[in-house]
C-alpha cells in the first residue's frame, strides 16, 4: 500500500480499515453512499466508540511509535484513521491495515469490535518538544468518534466532508493541534527516592515493551535522593570501545544514571530497555544481537561488565548494581575468568577521596558469594546477595590493616582467585 498524505506539510493518517474497502474510501462521503457504491446504513445514529489508553511519554529515540486499540459499535465500524504531528513537521508513514477483521463481541452480543495496531516511524525528535495525534472512528453509517484523550467528540460525516479539515492558515492549524492528545517527548526522567524505596521508571511508546526502570528497596539510601534516568544518544563516538570483548564497538543503549557515583547499601535491581519492534533478534538500528547483550558500566576509562538476564518478551536486560555510573547495552562475548577480576589491583580505602576507594567485581549476581582472606589464610569478609565491591573492611565493619588479601569468588560452580592491596 502505497503512503498517503492527506495534508500538505502537517498531518499524515494510518488507515485502518476492514479488508473488503480501499483504504481511501473514507476520505469523501455523502449520508447515503461512500466512494465505491457502499451504502450506509442511514437508520444507525450511534456512534463508534474507541477504547485505547493514551501514550503518557514518546523518547526522542524511539524511532517507532506504537498505537493501538479498539473500535466497538453496535452494527459495523468501516474504518480507523490515526491522525499525528511532531510538532508541526511532517512525518511520512504507511497505510496499516488493521490486524484482523472486525469480530462480534462474545460479551456484548449486539457489538462488533476490531482491533487497531499502528507503527509510526519517526525522524529525530527533540527533548521538550510534543508528539501530538487523535484516533478516529467511522461506522457504517457514517457516524464516526474521535478520541483525543479526556473527551470524545461525535459527529457524522457530510457531502464531501474530509477530515481533518483543509487546514490552511498557522492558526488553523494550531488549533487543530490544540485538540489532539499531547504527549511529551524527553529521554529523561527524575524522582524523588527516600530511605524506603522506590521505582523510577522511563517510559517508550510501545506498549508490548517492559520499561527502563529503577527498583530501588527499602534501606538501599539512608536519606532523601533524586534520582534520574537519562537516555544518551549511543552513536556518540565518547561511548565506542575498541575492546576485543565486544561484538560491536558501539553500544546498543546507553543511559546515565544520576547522581553518579551514589552508592546503596542494598542491591538496587536495573532494567534497560532496548528496541526490536519486529522481535527479530537484532536491536532495532544496530547489527547487535539481542542473545549476545549484556549490561556494562564506565568507569571514567572503560566499560566493565554487569551483565544481566535478557528477557525477548519485553526487551530489557536486567541485573543488581551497587552504585550509579554510566551504563550500555553491549553485545559480547561470552565472560572469561578475568573479566570477573576486579580491574582495582590497590585500593586506599582510607583516603575516602573517589578513587580506587573500592574494589569492583563484575558479573556478580544475587547468588553469587565473594569470600576476602587476609595473608595468613583467615576469611575475615564475606561478600553475598548481588554485594559487587569490597571497601576494605571485615565482618565487623572496621577497616583492616595495610597488606595483601586474597578473594576467592565463586561462580558457576568455579573458583575464580586474585589478590587486592591494602594501602592507607
Amino acid at each position: 500500500m502505497k503512503i498517503k498524505r492527506l495534508l500538505p506539510s502537517l498531518f499524515l493518517a494510518f488507515v485502518c480499515c476492514v479488508p473488503q474497502l480501499k483504504a481511501a474510501t473514507f476520505v469523501s462521503v455523502s449520508s447515503t453512499t461512500l466512494s465505491g457504491g457502499t451504502c450506509f446504513k442511514t437508520t444507525d445514529t450511534q456512534p463508534p466508540s474507541v477504547q485505547h489508553v493514551a501514550l503518557r511519554q514518546v523518547n526522542p529515540y524511539d524511532k517507532t511509535i506504537i498505537i493501538e486499540g479498539t473500535a466497538t459499535d453496535n452494527m459495523a465500524v468501516r474504518a480507523v484513521v490515526i491522525y499525528y504531528s511532531a510538532d508541526g513537521v511532517q512525518i511520512s508513514t504507511k497505510a496499516y491495515p488493521l490486524s484482523s477483521a472486525q469480530t462480534k463481541s462474545s460479551t456484548l452480543p449486539k457489538s462488533y469490535f476490531f482491533s487497531f495496531n499502528a507503527t509510526a516511524s519517526l525522524p529525530s525528535l527533540s527533548n521538550n518538544s510534543t508528539f501530538y495525534y487523535e484516533i478516529m472512528a467511522i461506522d457504517d453509517s457514517g457516524n464516526y468518534t474521535i478520541f483525543n484523550g479526556a473527551a470524545q467528540s461525535t459527529g457524522v460525516y457530510q457531502m464531501r466532508q474530509t477530515y481533518p479539515p483543509n487546514l490552511q492558515t498557522p492558526q488553523q492549524i494550531s488549533q487543530q493541534i490544540s485538540q489532539m492528545v499531547k504527549v511529551p517527548v524527553s529521554s529523561i526522567v527524575t524522582q524523588k527516592i527516600d530511605k524506603t524505596g522506590g521505582v523510577v521508571t522511563l517510559e517508550n511508546a510501545n506498549p508490548h515493551d517492559g520499561k527502563t526502570n529503577l527498583n530501588i528497596p527499602d534501606g538501599a539510601v539512608s536519606s532523601e535522593q533524586t534520582i534520574t534516568i537519562n537516555q544518551m544518544d549511543q552513536t556518540d563516538a565518547r561511548y565506542m570501545s575498541s575492546s576485543k570483548k565486544f561484538l560491536s564497538s558501539n553500544p546498543a543503549m546507553v543511559y546515565d544514571l544520576q547522581p553518579e557515583g551514589l552508592m546503596f547499601s542494598r542491591p538496587v535491581q536495573v532494567t534497560l530497555h532496548y528496541p526490536d519492534v519486529n522481535h527479530s533478534g537484532i536491536v532495532d538500528g544496530t547489527t547487535s544481537s539481542v542473545d549476545s547483550l549484556k549490561i556494562m558500566w564506565w568507569d571514567g576509562f572503560d566499560w566493565r561488565f554487569v551483565g544481566g538476564t535478557v528477557d525477548k518478551l519485553t526487551n530489557t536486560v536486567t541485573a543488581t548494581v551497587e552504585h550509579f555510573s554510566l551504563y550500555a547495552l553491549f553485545s559480547t562475548a561470552d565472560m572469561t575468568d578475568n573479566d570477573y577480576r576486579p580491574a582495582e589491583r590497590i585500593i586506599t580505602p582510607a583516603t575516602a577521596d573517589g578513587i580506587n576507594d573500592v574494589a569492583h567485581f563484575s558479573g556478580i549476581e544475587l547468588t553469587d558469594v565473594i569470600n576476602i582472606f587476609d595473608i595468613t589464610g583467615r576469611k575475615i569478609r564475606t561478600l553475598n546477595n548481588g554485594t559487587d565491591h569490597w571497601d576494605g573492611r571485615d565482618d565487623s565493619g572496621s577497616m583492616v590493616k595495610s597488606g595483601i588479601y586474597i578473594y576467592q569468588l565463586k561462580k558457576t560452580g568455579k573458583l575464580i582467585n586474585g589478590t587486592i592491596v591494602v594501602a592507607k
